[in-house]
């Protein structure tokens, strides 16, 4: 689950049903469905736009107002968590099968990527300055 603090809603990762529901005050739930596990979902810093792991399928997903935009591969296998950095809008994402943490931009591109890690599963970034 993460929260969209813009809009006062919540992302769920339903993974044993494949599918992402958005929820906000007042207004009925959107499900996005045809999923893979998906083990993560992720805010962004901007309204209606969230990262999701799709992690049956080895990539992330960008969606925006409901709508996938993006498809990010990078050769993933089992990206599990993605957590936003705040400070400068970037992810990083947990890739546990191939062993490395990779920081990506709001566009997919790979920022920086740390490799040698043994079978990571969490993440979480210290918000202090």
């Amino acid at each position: 689950i993460t929260v969209d603090k813009i809009e006062n809603a919540v992302w769920v990762a339903e993974r044993f049903q494949n599918r992402i529901t958005y929820i906000r005050d007042g207004e009925a739930p959107v499900t996005i469905l045809n999923l893979n596990n998906p083990m993560c979902v992720q805010a962004s810093t901007t309204a209606y736009e969230c990262w999701i792991s799709d992690t049956g399928k080895n990539q992330l997903l960008k969606m925006v107002q409901g709508d996938i935009t993006l498809t990010v591969s990078n050769d993933f296998l089992l990206p599990t968590k993605i957590d936003l950095n705040i400070w400068d809008g970037s992810f990083w994402v947990i890739d546990s099968a191939n062993n490395r943490l990779v920081k990506i931009d709001n566009t997919g591109n790979i920022l920086q990527e740390i490799i040698g890690l043994n079978n990571p599963w969490d993440i979480s970034i210290n918000l202090g300055r």
